[in-house]
């Protein structure tokens, strides 16, 4: 495996023990790793091939044959589905309203809202952009719902915090925007993810008083 560097290829190194677990025809392994490797170019294509054998030999040694595993998958009709995080389906969701204004400060977990629609707004005449903070974020996100774009922001933990202000000041000028909250691990060991009490409670009464806010939870 340290040939093979496992830092950069132990998954494809497991693939090749795993499909012969399952009792994965090797030249279906093949075809699969190829064609999840295809946009990485052919080197990095090849070398996970290469990685893919060594798994194949690692399963060899133990016994494990090609398409005779000890667990076998049934075959089944494959029916085209998207993979999709959430993450990426709030920012489709947006695209797909009509949403063309986002500005946003990263931050983890929130920041893959900023790439993909840093991506994909600007060839629908949106603009995504990235900003020096969260209080700019914010505020652009109001200043550009009051000129009737349709816009959003996204962030997490502290950086709700920090557009409390901004979001009670929107109040009174009835401006309608749309603000994501992507909640972190919880920091105890093996807790998953959540939004907190603490975290929902701030941002249900953003507005201060000064306008209804309503708050969604996935």
């Amino acid at each position: 495996m340290r040939d093979h560097r496992l830092d950069l290829y132990k998954n494809s190194i497991s693939f090749g023990v795993l499909a012969r677990l399952l009792g994965v025809d090797d030249t279906e392994a093949i075809d699969v790793l190829r064609a999840r490797y295809r946009r990485a170019g052919p080197e990095a294509q090849e070398a996970n091939l290469r990685a893919l054998a060594a798994g194949f030999g690692h399963a060899d040694a133990s016994g494990l044959s090609s398409g005779g595993g000890p667990l076998v998958l049934d075959r089944a009709q494959r029916d085209p589905r998207m993979l999709i995080t959430g993450n990426d389906a709030i920012a489709a969701g947006f695209l797909a309203a009509g949403g063309r204004f986002f500005s946003g400060y990263p931050i983890t977990p929130a920041s893959e809202i900023l790439t993909f629609l840093a991506r994909h707004l600007p060839r629908l005449g949106g603009v995504a952009m990235q900003v020096e903070d969260e209080l700019a974020a914010v505020n652009m996100a109001i200043g550009a719902a009051l000129t009737g774009t349709r816009s959003m922001t996204a962030s997490s933990g502290p950086g709700i915090a920090l557009m409390q202000r901004a979001s009670a000041r929107r109040g009174p000028r009835r401006s309608p925007w749309s603000s994501w909250i992507a909640s972190g691990p919880d920091p105890r060991p093996g807790c998953p993810p959540s939004l907190s009490r603490a975290t929902s409670g701030c941002s249900s009464t953003a507005a201060m008083g000064t306008s209804p806010d309503r708050l969604g939870a996935r």
